[in-house]
């Protein structure tokens, strides 16, 4: 799910990633999957988010804050899908 697979590949995966936050790959992973399925809906968490802008910039990725979060279809597609 959207913004978290796009911000994931931009850092080279699920592993990459863990590996920044300190957080266990299958965390990372459950920002990629559904609420309905344990995940996060495709949000990243705020505490986390904050350390990967920080690391971007270091290592020279193009993502900025307004990646972390869904555009407009997609944000339209959550509403939908939480009523």
């Amino acid at each position: 799910m959207e913004p978290a697979n796009s911000i994931i590949k931009a850092f080279g995966g699920t592993k990459a990633v863990s590996d920044l936050t300190g957080v266990h790959s299958s965390q990372v992973w459950k920002w990629t999957q559904p609420k309905e399925r344990g995940g996060t809906d495709g949000l990243i968490p705020m505490k986390r988010s904050v350390v990967l802008l920080r690391e971007a910039k270091r290592l020279n990725i193009e993502i900025t804050p307004n990646d972390f979060f869904p555009d407009d279809e997609a944000e339209e597609e959550l509403k939908a899908a939480a009523q």
